[in-house]
Order: C-alpha cells, then sequence, then structure tokens
C-alpha cells in the first residue's frame, strides 16, 4: 500500500459537503464511483471521518469502495489519526486487502 495517493488537504467541511452533493447528482456509476472516491480522499486528508465514511458509502461498486476505504484508512493512519484509521479500514470488505492494510496500522510504522 505504499503508493497511497496525495490527497488534498484542509479541504473545509462545508466544502466536502458540497461536493458529496455533486456527487450524488451523478448519473453514471463510473464516474460517480470516481467523484466519491476522491472525496473521501480528501475528507480523510481533511481529517473529516465522518465525511469520509458517507462518501465512501456513495461507491456502489465493491471493489472500489473498497480500495478507496484502503487507501483513505492510510492516509488518516499516517496523519497520525490511528483510531479513524482503523476505524474506515473496518469497512474494507475484502479481508485480505483489509489484513493488509490493519497490518501496516498494527506495525505501528507508517510507510
Amino acid at each position: 500500500m505504499a503508493g497511497v495517493p496525495d490527497a488534498q488537504p484542509d479541504v473545509s467541511p462545508e466544502v466536502l459537503r458540497e461536493r458529496l452533493a455533486a456527487a450524488r447528482r451523478i448519473s453514471y456509476l463510473d464516474v460517480r464511483a470516481d467523484a466519491f472516491s476522491t472525496i473521501s480522499l480528501d475528507a480523510a486528508a481533511s481529517g473529516e471521518l465522518e465525511l469520509c465514511l458517507e462518501a465512501l458509502h456513495g461507491i456502489a461498486y465493491m471493489d472500489a469502495r473498497d480500495e478507496a476505504a484502503a487507501k483513505a484508512s492510510l492516509i488518516t493512519y499516517r496523519s497520525g489519526t490511528l483510531a479513524n484509521g482503523r476505524q474506515i479500514a473496518e469497512t474494507i470488505s475484502s479481508l485480505s486487502l483489509r489484513d493488509a492494510v490493519m497490518a501496516e496500522i498494527a506495525a505501528g510504522r507508517p510507510r
């Protein structure tokens, strides 16, 4: 999971909420998934756990949701918020991916 993408930190909750509202209006599921994924990463980088989880729940495809959750979890964990990183990781459906993320958190050494 070393390749966690950069996310926009310090996005205000108001801006994230507006972006969530816009993403909900997207008709095409692939485009909607990409929008929610980006929002979840920015929310994670901004320390907005509830908005991150809300964005993740908006992703219809399980694989895409799991991948976004793994990235968001590691962004949150690496920024120093272990509990939030673990909470996001717990939403990952894929056992192997969840185990990999939890193993990094358990190791206590962000990469």
